[in-house]
């Protein structure tokens, strides 16, 4: 009994020593942090995440990024930032914690993309198409500069394969680059910003689609339907937007399947 008894004391004593420990380590990582530790306010912005103190983290991260420039990791840091300011809520977090500002998103965005040193081109091309992004579509409340995401989205479409296939992130950067053919066509289809040009729509639809953009399928279906900027086929048209949506569950290619197989007109 005195042996179980004196195993139970050791026991608490040990646990008490370790919580005592932990309260040191956060007390001297709060402090270190203050002290202006990049690497502690790092951690310090992590842990408020973990404790769902989404603007806490942000305040910790965004003292750690303005001491990021230069480093291995300065895309990184700033693009977290910038995510996190999106989209009112930490990495990683399923609900959103706060309220998306679009105004420190974009300023922080802007610094992965217009940085004259990237280090991480993955980060570098993903923040341009996201400030062109922005600007398209007049997120936030930020003025709409269609000029500027035309010449960004056309940046971004001119990728060369010689860059994705010598990158370590050429998958990430391959996406970027559909996504801003996709958007091309978009522009090109409507006439927002660029003329509306079919064969131009038909043309950067199709190299998206090559990239393995989901949605620049049904578009292509759309025009080869309707015979924009392309010889009217209508089979084709079908076949296309049937594979977009039994392949990728898309809402708009199954709704637009359905009209052409009723013989409607249809229209993206």
């Amino acid at each position: 009994m005195k042996t179980i008894i004196k195993s139970l004391l050791a026991t608490a004593l040990l646990s008490s020593s370790l919580f005592a420990l932990a309260e040191t380590n956060d007390e001297k990582l709060l402090r270190e942090a203050q002290q202006g530790d990049a690497n502690a306010q790092v951690l310090m912005g992590y842990k408020a995440c973990k404790d769902s103190d989404y603007y806490a983290a942000l305040d910790w991260y965004e003292k750690a990024a303005k001491q990021a420039y230069g480093k291995d990791d300065q895309e990184w840091q700033w693009y977290q930032l910038a995510s996190m300011y999106e989209g009112g809520q930490c990495i990683g977090a399923k609900t959103e914690q706060g309220s998306p500002n679009y105004p420190k998103a974009l300023e922080w965005y802007t610094r992965v993309a217009f940085n004259p040193n990237p280090k991480n081109l993955s980060y570098h091309y993903n923040a341009k198409f996201r400030v062109a992004d922005i600007y398209f579509f007049e997120e936030g409340g930020i003025k709409r500069d269609g000029a500027m995401a035309k010449r960004l989205y056309t940046e971004l479409a001119n990728i060369s394969d010689n860059v994705i296939q010598q990158d370590k992130s050429g998958s990430a950067i391959k996406e970027t680059r559909s996504n801003a053919r996709y958007r091309l066509a978009q522009m090109h289809y409507y006439g927002e910003f660029a003329t509306q040009n079919y064969q131009l729509a038909f043309q950067w639809a199709g190299k998206a689609a090559l990239d393995n953009n989901t949605y620049a399928t049904p578009l292509l279906a759309v025009l080869f339907y309707n015979g924009l900027g392309v010889k009217q086929d209508k089979a084709m048209g079908l076949e296309l937007v049937e594979f977009a949506c039994d392949k990728f569950a898309i809402e708009k290619a199954c709704e637009l399947y359905q009209q052409m197989k009723a013989n409607l007109p249809v229209k993206y």
